[in-house]
């Protein structure tokens, strides 16, 4: 059975057009909306959190006219609320609140990109919403199965229940991509349910079901040609479809998209010819659907990759209309692209896994009315072609994870329509064919309408452009993972739209000037692992702009002075590796949710107004801190990692740890700590990183923190414990402290003694697994980018692992007074 490996994709596009509301509603509006309708949005608005600043629902305010409310349309003649639009608002709720169900006039409702918490769709309700024509929950959070009272929406038109697991730097600030295999709790269909829902959706043009589980569903293909005689676009990829594509859709003659991709539990069967007969068709997507027939000559592989497209590709050259086309290769080399260079009315073009020639290249760049063009994972030959400047219509330009020779071409500066520029190489030492250096270019600051610039493991060099500046409506600027150095230019601070700037692993230089705090948009500042230094002079925390900053990223440079702590307070403050030498002595009141300062000179002590924090993750580690640890810190059990080890903390550790302990590591090494180990620790079901060495600790050994289920690391080295460590620990009297999970065990250098006997191992599963790989990073859950540290003595060598592996295992009982027995 020949798969297709190779096959002809058209981007998804937007080809049937929702109804228009304003966004305030119709413009004459002359009837106020109801008090009861306004009354049902308030209720929502209260079912939800928010996780953008400003709130996106700000105008929605009791006793003002909710027809002029962020998102809300109503009829101009009744003043009925009508349409809801809040894609993309930032909103979190568990669950979708009854209250919008009030809103009987609507034909509109949109909540996709929002959060709901992995909650079920309400299985009632919808049947009140008799006038709906539009309903889209795309990529909103739901699971579980879809309610079949939504195929009581007889009015309906469009409807999306889709999830979208390719969210590129377009759709979000940060730029997160996940999977296929990243989507959880997923939404179902089963069987009759899907039948059931689409049998009364005769209106319907428009269906988008992509990731929907309908693994259980036997003739979903008969069902949607009997039931939606008028669709237009029919979009479910990824749905674990099991029966095959079959011959009932030829009657769907309306069809402008299909994209059935990713159903790779599809039967083999033949390439359905009547799509070629659909007069209107302009996206088809079929990759991984077990196709075979007359198509399978577009199968190739690296030990086909001599095979000549060039007759098979003039078949696309006839299809006039074609806008969107995407070609998928796997390392095939020297394909000839003369037919794709004949489709003039493409708007969009993607390339996977070619291997271009010169002329190629250019060639592509004859398509002069491209809006949109990605080439991944391709190799180049040679340069980005200069003339890539001919692509005047361009608005997306994304080469992603290939090798190419050179740096960006000057002419780049003649795509003044661009509004995204994602560049990633594939190979960081890429260079110019004579050696020399690459710069980027100036001429990028001719990119008057650019938003996003993303470039990263490219190894360009030389200074960051002053021009850099001009780009005034640059929302994202990220150059990481390159070989930039210089100063960061003033320019940057021009950049008053700017929302996240990341110019991490560079070789960049001088001091940091303050006047990068001044833009007050900022939400992510990344300036880690460069070679900045100096004193952040006349930072005023209290004057700080930036007012929605998330995340500060300082680590790993050459800093100095005070820390510097914006206000109002960052989620992420990392300040690490550099040499500050204080902080301010009321820090704790510019505390977000992390706060990492470890290895610079700080000095002084832990405030106790620490306690009115909200401190998930507090690293304090290889610094001058002294003083007694607050309490709060350990007992609260707020507090997710609390590393405060090569420090001069003194005093006993409280024993009141409250059962809500979220506490996964607790890295108390090479400080002054006495007196016992608090017995309530076994209240923390979460830790797996405990580390108490190299202090004055005294008592017998803690045998019942064997009863914690996910502890890895238990380090007691260099303390004052004595006595035995338990004989037979996992016998029937102690059931249940077994330290299954632990891997790595140092109770080197205390006075522990008595009888060692073979027994005592027993219990110690973890590590006597067999592993087959290197293993896993152990990490803490939930906590952004941090990976546990641990210095052991390994194969006789006392060395650190800036990591953990599930593979790394041992145990250290030297240096004390144990016998063996057998």
């Amino acid at each position: 059975m020949a798969l297709i490996g190779w096959v002809l994709l058209l981007f998804p596009a937007v080809l049937s057009a929702l109804a228009t509301f304003g966004a305030h509603g119709d413009g004459n509006l002359t009837v106020r909306c109801h008090p009861d309708q306004a009354a049902s949005l308030l209720q929502l608005k209260k079912s939800f959190s928010f996780f953008r600043y400003p709130n996106p629902l700000e105008s929605w305010q009791d006793g003002t006219d909710c027809c002029l409310w962020e998102g809300v349309g109503c009829s101009k003649s009744s003043g009925h609320v009508t349409a809801l639009e809040l894609s993309g608002c930032g909103l979190y709720s568990e669950g979708l609140d009854p209250a919008i169900f009030e809103l009987t006039s609507l034909e509109l409702l949109d909540l996709s990109m929002n959060n709901f918490g992995s909650q079920s769709i309400p299985t009632s309700g919808f049947e009140r919403l008799s006038l709906l024509t539009h309903l889209n929950f795309s990529n909103s959070g739901f699971s579980g199965q879809i309610p079949t009272v939504i195929g009581r929406l007889a009015s309906l038109i469009s409807l999306d229940l889709s999830c979208l697991y390719d969210i590129t730097p377009d759709d979000s600030v940060y730029g997160d991509d996940t999977s296929i295999g990243d989507v959880t709790n997923r939404l179902r269909l089963e069987q009759p349910n899907f039948q059931i829902l689409l049998a009364n959706l005769s209106n319907l043009r428009d269906l988008y079901l992509d990731i929907v589980d309908m693994s259980s569903i036997k003739g979903w293909c008969p069902a949607l040609a009997k039931s939606l005689p008028d669709l237009q676009v029919l979009s479910l990829s990824d749905c674990n479809l099991i029966d095959p594509i079959c011959s009932s859709l030829s009657t769907l003659h309306f069809l402008t998209v299909i994209n059935l991709g990713g159903n790779y539990h599809m039967p083999a069967s033949p390439f359905p010819e009547y799509f070629m007969d659909f007069p209107n068709l302009s996206v088809l997507q079929l990759p991984s659907t077990n196709l075979q027939g007359s198509l399978q000559h577009l199968e190739l592989s690296q030990m086909d990759s001599t095979r000549n497209l060039l007759p098979i590709l003039s078949w696309i050259e006839d299809l006039h209309n074609l806008r969107s086309l995407e070609l998928y290769g796997d390392n095939c080399s020297l394909i000839s692209l003369s037919s794709v260079v004949k489709l003039k009315s493409l708007r969009s073009l993607a390339i996977f896994g070619y291997s271009f020639t010169k002329t190629e290249l250019s060639s592509l760049c004859n398509l002069v009315d491209l809006g949109t063009l990605k080439i991944v994972n391709c190799i180049f030959n040679g340069p980005i072609p200069s003339a890539i400047g001919n692509l005047t219509n361009l608005r997306s330009l994304k080469i992603i994870g290939c090798d190419f020779l050179g740096s960006i071409p000057s002419s780049i500066g003649n795509l003044k329509n661009l509004r995204n520029m994602e560049i990633w190489c594939a190979t960081y030492s890429y260079g110019t064919p004579d050696g020399s250096s690459r710069p980027l270019p100036g001429a990028i600051g001719n990119l008057s309408n650019l938003e996003s610039l993303d470039i990263n493991y490219c190894g360009f060099s030389g200074p960051i452009p002053d021009e850099v500046g001009l780009l005034n409506k640059l929302t994202v600027l990220r150059i990481g993972q390159c070989s930039l150095s210089g100063r960061i230019p003033n320019s940057i601070v021009n950049l008053t739209h700017l929302i996240d700037l990341d110019l991490s692993s560079n070789y960049l230089n001088g001091e940091l000037s303050t006047s990068i705090f001044a833009i007050p948009t900022l939400q992510r500042l990344d300036i880690n692992s460069n070679q900045l230094s100096g004193s952040i002079q006349d930072f005023d925390a209290t004057s700080s702009h930036m007012v929605r900053l998330h995340a500060l990223d300082l680590s790993f440079n050459q800093l100095q002075g005070q820390i510097p702590m914006p206000s109002p307070p960052a989620t992420l403050l990392y300040y690490s590796n550099n040499n500050f030498s204080s902080v301010l002595p009321n820090f704790t009141l510019y505390l977000g949710s992390e706060f990492r300062i470890s290895e610079n000179n700080v000095s002084g002590h832990i405030p106790n107004s620490i306690c009115d924090s909200n401190i998930r993750v507090l690293d304090l580690s290889s610094n001058n801190f002294s003083g007694r640890i607050p309490s709060c810190l350990i007992e609260d059990g707020y507090t997710s990692l609390l590393i405060l080890r090569n420090n001069h903390f003194e005093g006993e550790l409280p024993d009141n740890i409250k059962y809500q302990c979220q506490l996964h590591t607790l890295d108390l090494n090479n400080n002054k700590i006495e007196g016992n180990l608090p017995m309530t620790l076994t209240k923390c079901l979460q830790l797996e990183f405990l580390d108490f060495g190299n202090n004055h600790m005294v008592g017998t050994f803690p045998s019942w923190l064997g009863k914690l289920p996910t502890l890895r690391v238990l380090i007691l080295r260099s303390n004052q414990f004595y006595g035995p460590i338990g004989g037979d620990l996992h016998g029937d009297d102690k059931s249940g402290e077994d330290f299954s999970s632990l891997q790595i065990l140092d109770l080197a250098s205390n006075n522990f003694s008595g009888n060692l006997s073979p027994e005592w191992f027993v219990g110690l599963k973890s590590m006597m697994a067999q592993f087959n790989t290197t293993g896993d990073i152990v990490r803490a859950f939930n906590v952004t980018d941090y990976q546990d540290a641990v210095t052991i003595t390994y194969k006789s060598i006392y060395r650190t692992f800036d990591k953990i592996l599930t593979t790394l295992t041992t145990i250290d009982l030297s240096d004390n007074s144990f016998h063996y027995s057998d």
